[in-house]
């Protein structure tokens, strides 16, 4: 029966939603109300719509082609990929919410992803230039890496298919669509129609997608060659062997030649896009973040005549340090001599608690930390979103983060400079113990604080209504200020007392009634170590020697962390 045999009889409504041109108001699925029109494509439209059941969020619905609808199998697949979708909570990732249905068709519910795809973002910007390429490719390698740890693959990673959030120079926001599902439809598509040719993207293909007998079975190592055409693409204004205009021509380039190196391009650049688009996958990079990272610039590091060589560890530059993160951020570390120092306070120091028992502890291994807390903008180059409450720029420290979220920002910090080469064996990017923050807090003092025996928030961010020390009130911010906003100490080391709390490595336990060395606190607890106070504490909660601890799942906004460079424990 043909659309206008039900004129008379079908409403409005339902003549629209089967015609798919609805207007604003229309409802689908009796939940997500129509706003408008995304985008149209061969595979159908997606649109903007509310969710009236929570709150009315904004959505992205795309349709699913009407062929699929009675085709049993078609469905099953398409369900077992959304199913699949929900273990994939990355803020990378497009989330797909729900599947509906109505009496014509399908509906794929997404969370609506502001900005514009990377395609078009291309072009209006052809070749945006190696910095924001590399910045775009770490984000999509992270969550890359992160479903196939899943054992989740793309499968279609093309600019179509990234959302970005780009103003100038800054990458804000970057986020994979369609993460196998919309994959899944189009093959589903492919089958029914018969039409192979919409199975895939070709320009992004890998050759194991062109030719499955001679290259095996697609993996995470596919999505790896796709992201690599992807930065291709981004730096030389063209996809990889895009002379070729004809299909077979083009795929046997892809499945035979070599794509030639990008004029201008550094070596060691154009050296990991070939590598990463290698023909056998074996040759390829390990992951696709060591493919990101051999992007990256080569270690400026310079060679020092003065080493540190701890058992077993080969040598390591015996000095301040930066590291690149991705986008050229850097982050600053201090080097600091091991040692011994008073840890805990005296036990005639106003304010002090309890669990601050003086003891004696020998640190015998130089370690490094963090100049100043992490900031914002090194967090969102690394971990790709910001929790942050206080969101006031990019100098300000990242807050509102769990001990976890701590530890997998120095994991994947450890993993980044580890796969290009700059880290040394036996060494890892970590949090500090709480021995080796507050021996590097006090900085060879032995006072309440390293400048002295008094604050009322001018020499540190706190709440100055609470002075200490026999000072009057001072300032109260009421925020986090920027990092680097108060003088450091003697060791070059900033706002390690006030702005945020610190994560320690350590569980939270007494201290020994005698002397320690490299104590690193109980084998497990409830709770972790916290250290240096915040912008909303009095200033006694701001002493050198000042315990706090949380559960390791909490963060709130005064809670951020320092990262540390130590030999593995």
């Amino acid at each position: 029966m043909e659309i206008d045999d039900f004129k008379g009889t079908m409403p409005d409504s339902e003549r629209r939603r089967r015609q798919l041109r609805f207007l604003p108001g229309d409802m689908i699925g009796e939940r997500y109300e129509y706003v408008r029109d995304l985008g149209r494509g061969g595979m159908g439209v997606v649109m903007l719509c509310r969710d009236s059941m929570a709150g009315n969020r904004e959505m992205a619905v795309k349709t699913v082609p009407d062929i699929l609808r009675d085709n049993d199998a078609a469905v099953a697949d398409m369900m077992r990929e959304y199913n699949n979708m929900y273990d994939l909570t990355h803020d990378g990732v497009v989330a797909v919410r729900n599947l509906v249905k109505d009496a014509f068709r399908y509906y794929v519910v997404m969370d609506y992803a502001k900005g514009e795809t990377l395609e078009a973002y291309l072009m209006n910007y052809r070749k945006p230039g190696l910095a924001i390429t590399r910045e775009v490719v770490c984000r999509l390698a992270a969550v890359l890496d992160y479903a196939h740890g899943k054992g989740l693959v793309h499968r279609d990673v093309k600019p179509a298919n990234v959302m970005v959030e780009i103003d100038g120079q800054s990458v804000k926001s970057v986020k994979l669509l369609d993460f196998g599902l919309g994959l899944q439809i189009r093959k589903s598509f492919s089958l029914t129609t018969g039409n192979m040719a919409t199975s895939g993207t070709p320009a992004y293909k890998s050759p194991e997608q062109w030719n499955l007998k001679r290259y095996g079975k697609p993996s995470a190592k596919s999505d790896q060659y796709s992201l690599a055409a992807l930065a291709y693409e981004m730096l030389d204004g063209a996809f990889p062997f895009s002379e070729y205009d004809d299909l077979e021509t083009f795929r046997m380039a892809v499945l035979s030649d070599e794509p030639e190196p990008i004029d201008g391009l550094a070596d060691y650049a154009n050296a990991a896009l070939r590598k990463a688009l290698s023909k056998r996958q074996e040759d390829r990079f390990e992951s696709c973040m060591a493919f990101a990272n051999a992007l990256s610039t080569p270690s400026s590091i310079q060679t020092a005549p003065s080493v540190v060589t701890p058992p077993s560890v080969p040598a390591i530059e015996k000095k301040d340090m930066t590291i690149m993160l991705p986008g050229d951020v850097p982050l600053e570390l201090v080097y600091i001599h091991a040692g011994s120092f008073w840890m805990g306070s005296p036990k005639d120091e106003l304010g002090r608690s309890d669990d601050e028992i003086p003891h004696r502890v020998t640190l015998t291994q130089d370690f490094w930390l963090g100049k100043y807390s992490v900031t914002q903008r090194q967090w969102i180059v690394v971990m790709g979103s910001n929790p942050s409450y206080f969101q006031n720029g990019d100098r300000y420290p990242v807050e509102q983060v769990s001990w976890y979220d701590a530890m997998a920002f120095c994991q994947k910090l450890t993993e980044r400079e580890r796969s290009a080469g700059r880290l040394p064996a036996g060494y890892e990017y970590t949090l500090p113990t709480e021995a080796q923050w507050e021996y590097a807090c006090r900085a060879g003092t032995t006072t309440p604080y390293s400048f002295g025996s008094a604050l009322n928030g001018d020499k540190a961010n706190c709440n100055g209504d609470y002075p200490y020390g026999g000072v009057g009130k001072g300032r109260y911010l009421e925020r986090t200020s920027k990092v680097g906003s108060y003088a450091p100490n003697a060791w070059g080391l900033y706002d390690m007392i006030g702005n945020v709390h610190d994560w320690c490595r350590d569980w939270y336990g007494d201290y020994p009634t005698g002397s320690a060395t490299d104590p690193a606190g109980p084998s497990s607890g409830l709770y972790r170590v916290l250290r240096g106070g915040t912008w909303a504490f009095s200033a006694s909660d701001c002493r050198s020697a000042k315990r706090s601890d949380r559960q390791p799942a909490y963060g709130y906004y005064w809670i951020g962390f320092r990262v540390a460079l130590a030999a593995v424990q």
